[in-house]
């Protein structure tokens, strides 16, 4: 009986165990977009609204074929606004023609956000705090197979502009408590582990 005992446990040895059969690490982080947020521009710093209102100026302009790039680089008002820009924009194209599903990005105007505008501000402030495997999850739910490097690989790029430029968004998640009817987040800082 020991001699069957030994042979099971040569079987499953770290060679076996090291990946999952998708083939990701296992202990991989994912990213499950939320299908309501519950937020509104009052929640966010300001930073975090000029970011977000960056996005949406940029998605304006893009379906109702305007130049906003001037608009945009007044607004941001920084040494390496054009760098800023530029990343925006490969990150937004990126998403244009890659995404899997449908991008909900709202008018610049509007009080609420939408989930995608939520997941877009979460993963910028985890390439600025160096979370690359939250980074690459999220461009792995959004993006295409083929797409996700290369959105992983802009998303740090941007955040690493906007840091430069003195743009650091506060990486945290936000959670309601009781009545889903109640207004008012309660702001968690984000942690590394996830359960």
């Amino acid at each position: 009986m020991s001699q069957k005992v030994s042979k099971e446990t040569e079987s499953i040895g770290p060679s076996k165990i090291e990946g999952r059969p998708d083939g990701s690490a296992p202990h991989s982080v994912v990213y499950v977009r939320p299908k309501d947020v519950h937020l509104t521009i009052t929640d966010l710093d300001d930073i975090e609204r000029l970011v977000l209102w960056t996005m949406r100026v940029w998605v304006k302009g893009l379906m109702r074929d305007l130049s906003v790039e001037k608009c945009i680089l007044t607004r941001l008002n920084r040494p390496n606004a054009s760098e800023i820009y530029a990343e925006v924009d490969g990150l937004m194209s990126l998403y244009g023609s890659a995404a899997r599903h449908p991008l909900d990005f709202r008018c610049p105007m509007c009080v609420s956000l939408s989930p995608n505008e939520y997941t877009f501000l979460l993963m910028i402030s985890a390439a600025q705090a160096g979370i690359h495997d939250l980074v690459r999850a999220i461009t792995e739910e959004g993006l295409n197979a083929p797409s996700t490097r290369c959105g992983a690989l802009i998303a740090e790029r941007l955040a690493a502009k906007l840091t430069i430029g003195g743009l650091v968004l506060s990486l945290k998640t936000y959670s309601y408590h009781g009545d889903s009817r109640e207004e008012s987040p309660a702001v968690i800082p984000f942690k590394r582990t996830l359960h």
